[in-house]
């Protein structure tokens, strides 16, 4: 696999033949497979994919993306825990979106676990999870105080910044729709190998020869069970009442997942030979071995 993929010659502008730069920005969401897609990223791309740790930057936006991906023109594919919407216009560039979506119910135990793993880390959601049961830990995480990691998280990372406390209003439940319908690569963890040949397909015209066959990164719970089996067994050890909270602050999301899965399911069906090419894509997985 070459560190860099080449462009196609639709992406030349007219102009002078110049290359059009295509750069794969993934909104790294945490705890929905984001390692696993930026194994793969950085398998095709090598030093033109960025893994974006300087948080306080990213925070400040288009003001801060912008100018660094045009002073970085080796850069095809960044990831980032907090990139900020909307995406900065870079000229000659096309910015492609990538988000995973992941049931935010079922997602909570994974999120928990994972902090609770987190034996030397001093965050207030590692330390919580070290001292709390699964009970109190999302009755915690409720909290309006508490940052939205497992509380309407998807709908929050579809907007731009909104405040801590802010409550998600139609109006907002609107936008975050709207920007979900505009990226152009929107994956199901649920469903993630077909994601990654969606995310082929949006990514052919651009770098051809592109393969996003993956093994899986940073996976903290058994990969053989089924989301439903993990909503039942936290479903054990909660109360009935934490779980209405967790519904409760889970609405615009739970929302949003079913909005998500019927855009999943349209793209699927304008994919030619779409199951040949998902067969294709998983024996490249297992070739990867």
């Amino acid at each position: 696999m070459k560190s860099s993929l080449s462009f196609s010659k639709r992406e030349r502008v007219a102009s002078g033949g110049a290359k059009r730069r295509a750069i794969i920005v993934h909104n790294h969401i945490f705890k929905n497979a984001g390692s696993s897609v930026d194994w793969a990223l950085s398998r095709n791309f090598g030093e033109g994919f960025l893994d974006h740790r300087d948080d306080l930057n990213m925070r400040r936006g288009a003001e801060y993306l912008g100018p660094f991906l045009q002073e970085n023109g080796h850069i095809l594919a960044v990831s980032s825990h907090h990139l900020t919407l909307p995406l900065p216009a870079v000229d000659n560039t096309v910015l492609l979106n990538l988000m995973m979506f992941r049931h935010p119910i079922e997602r909570v135990s994974s999120v928990y676990h994972y902090e609770r793993k987190q034996v030397t880390a001093s965050t207030s959601g590692a330390i919580h999870a070290r001292e709390l049961g699964l009970d109190d830990y999302i009755v915690w995480r409720m909290r309006p105080d508490v940052g939205r990691t497992i509380r309407n998280f998807h709908a929050a990372r579809s907007l731009p910044p909104i405040r801590p406390r802010q409550a998600i209003s139609e109006s907002m439940e609107r936008d975050a729709r709207n920007q979900l319908m505009t990226t152009p690569m929107l994956g199901l963890v649920e469903n993630f190998d077909g994601s990654m040949v969606l995310f082929e397909e949006v990514l052919s015209p651009y770098h051809p020869a592109i393969d996003l066959s993956y093994t899986r990164q940073n996976v903290n719970q058994d990969i053989q069970q089924s989301g439903e089996d993990r909503i039942e067994a936290m479903r054990k050890v909660i109360s009935d009442r934490t779980y209405q909270l967790l519904m409760e602050n889970n609405a615009v999301d739970m929302r949003l997942y079913e909005f998500c899965q019927g855009l999943f399911d349209e793209r699927v069906k304008k994919v030619i030979d779409f199951d040949r090419k998902l067969a294709d894509f998983r024996q490249r997985c297992i070739n990867n071995h």
